[in-house]
């Protein structure tokens, strides 16, 4: 559990569940873009050891910036140009978005109720490390289960159990069922799936 601190406007939230701008919206936007661009050196590279020469679509552009102060508008006035700068600027825009744009909460919020059990009107959270821990330790209690491992994805729990049954069907019925019941006698505030896969 997190112990919730005063927040704005008398809420109180856990420092760890505060939700932070998706940063990894960006950095995917620029990976892409870095990937795109060095492919292209790339096919242009080869092009140049089989031929003796840059490809038309690779040295134009090249021998243009290559020619510093002589760039003028008509050199960049061409469907490349403009096609190029329109995507600049939809990369630009998908960085911007991602580094306002809050990312999701690290935890789960419980009920109303189980909130005003352990006192006051504040919100009480779970962080997904020790939900995720619970329904681990639970599912290794089980016999036959030689490994497991729990991940949160989004209103879902994940569990992959590395098992050593030869027909584990009565064993999976058993952890999705206990799993289930385990995840909602916690009393979350939205209810949330479980997922198992046997191997």
């Amino acid at each position: 559990m997190e112990e919730p601190r005063p927040g704005k406007k008398g809420r109180h939230v856990a420092p760890t569940l505060l939700r932070r701008p998706a940063r990894i919206v960006p950095v995917a936007a620029l990976g892409v873009l870095a990937v795109g661009l060095g492919l292209a050196a790339l096919v242009a590279g080869l092009q140049r050891v089989q031929h003796g020469v840059l490809p038309g679509w690779f040295a134009g552009p090249l021998h243009r910036l290559s020619r510093g102060s002589a760039l003028t508008w008509s050199s960049w006035d061409s469907r490349w140009a403009w096609a190029g700068s329109v995507l600049l600027a939809v990369v630009a825009v998908v960085c911007l978005a991602g580094c306002v744009l809050p990312g999701g909460a690290n935890g789960v919020r419980l009920s109303t109720g189980e909130a005003s059990q352990a006192g006051g009107s504040r919100e009480i959270f779970m962080a997904d490390a020790d939900l995720e821990g619970l329904v681990e330790r639970w599912i290794r209690g089980h016999d036959g289960v030689r490994g497991v491992r729990v991940r949160r994805r989004g209103r879902r729990l994940v569990a992959s159990v590395r098992t050593t049954v030869a027909s584990p069907d009565l064993l999976r019925e058993a952890l999705a069922r206990g799993c289930e019941d385990l995840v909602d006698s916690l009393g979350l505030a939205r209810p949330m799936g479980v997922r198992l896969r046997l191997r």
